[in-house]
């Protein structure tokens, strides 16, 4: 084995694997080989295929086929493989919050772990005291995952920041477990930042099962204007109207980028350097409005945020939060509240803010009272 001039590392036919890893345990070189047996690409990898199919470059005790790959690559597990002496700075942080949906969060593992062409990334799984055996799926089925376990479920927010604290990534990606990527997303989505270096935050498109917009993946700021002409219906009226449709932004083709106010956290992909200057998610939001309020706190320090809809992620919405109808319903107009009373609130004088209060809670009563009247099976979550 020798490294070339060109910071590829070239890998004669018949080289031990065990070369490559001089200082792993055979335990740790188990899990590596683990790791690449289930296909994933790290940083820039490069396999130059010579008929030998897929490289198991880790593999305990085998023999490579001839190959070649680059130095740049970051295995996933970096607290393992650093000690290989490969550079161990991941640029992708995935952070996947989950509560009780282990057969849709594992058939997310699956679609990040087979990206194509992906960055070096670091994979966060936390998981919000879920009763379904989701944990113990994470730690049989994907061991390059880091499982963070909560006793208790405290929140969205709260369970996000346990890992973005860890992530040493230069984009931090919050991903919904009820989400599945294309081969090359995560790729496309790097590349996108990194051609926006104005970007702070940056969505792909969202579309349902049924191949239908998925509205929440670009939106504007809910301010007492638009958050009014929603509550009143007027922008399911007219959602081709500039001044009524701007809550998801339904007058802008689904098709074309665009700069928006804000995307949702099922795909949110954010730049590490604009979360220095405002920090991590607001732990007072409990499951709704912290992507929001994320947004703005990093467009108000100047940070653009885009909608990219080249990209096309599946979401499958609501499996976690429809498990409870009413509290999902009650936390969606508390974030509403919380969002008006942190940036809106002190701009507003005193009767309309109460007014505007008022109307949030009324609201929620009647769209409590609507669900509950409709069948288990048609009850909505927000």
């Amino acid at each position: 084995m020798e490294a070339a001039t060109d910071a590829k590392i070239v890998v004669s036919a018949g080289t031990p694997a065990t070369a490559l890893t001089p200082t792993l345990s055979q335990g740790e070189r188990e899990k590596a080989e683990f790791d690449l047996f289930c296909g994933h690409h790290y940083n820039r990898l490069s396999f130059i295929h010579r008929g030998c199919g897929v490289v198991l470059l880790y593999a305990l005790d085998a023999v490579l086929p001839e190959c070649s790959f680059e130095t740049a690559c970051v295995p996933w597990n970096v607290d393992v493989l650093s000690r290989t002496g490969l550079p161990t700075t991941p640029r992708l942080s995935i952070v996947i919050v989950n509560f009780d949906t282990r057969d849709l969060l594992r058939a997310c593992l699956q679609s990040v772990t087979r990206s194509q062409e992906a960055p070096a990334m670091e994979l966060f799984v936390v998981d919000n005291a879920s009763v379904d055996g989701s944990a113990a799926m994470v730690s049989a089925e994907f061991p390059q995952a880091q499982l963070i376990q909560c006793d208790a479920n405290r929140g969205y927010a709260f369970a996000n920041n346990l890992a973005l604290r860890r992530c040493q990534g230069e984009y931090l990606l919050l991903l919904n477990p009820d989400t599945e990527l294309p081969p090359r997303a995560l790729k496309e989505m790097v590349d996108f930042m990194d051609a926006h270096p104005e970007a702070g935050i940056a969505g792909t498109k969202l579309v349902r099962e049924n191949g239908s917009l998925d509205l929440a993946c670009r939106r504007s700021f809910p301010t007492p204007e638009v958050s009014f002409y929603r509550m009143l219906g007027l922008s399911n009226l007219f959602p081709n109207s500039r001044r009524f449709g701007r809550y998801n932004l339904t007058y802008l083709d689904p098709n074309q980028p665009a700069e928006v106010d804000s995307v949702v956290g099922a795909f949110m992909m954010v730049r590490a350097a604009a979360t220095r200057q405002v920090g991590f998610l607001d732990e007072s939001f409990f499951m709704y409005g912290e992507d929001l309020d994320w947004a703005y706190r990093i467009k108000a320090k100047g940070w653009r945020v885009l909608y990219n809809p080249a990209v096309v992620v599946l979401h499958h919405k609501g499996a976690s939060s429809r498990r409870h109808p009413g509290k999902t319903i009650v936390e969606f107009y508390r974030a509403m509240h919380l969002f008006y009373k942190k940036h809106y609130a002190a701009g507003t004088n005193g009767l309309l803010g109460f007014l505007i209060v008022a109307a949030i809670w009324a609201k929620c009563a009647f769209s409590l009272a609507v669900n509950y009247l409709r069948p288990p099976e048609a009850r909505r979550v927000s």
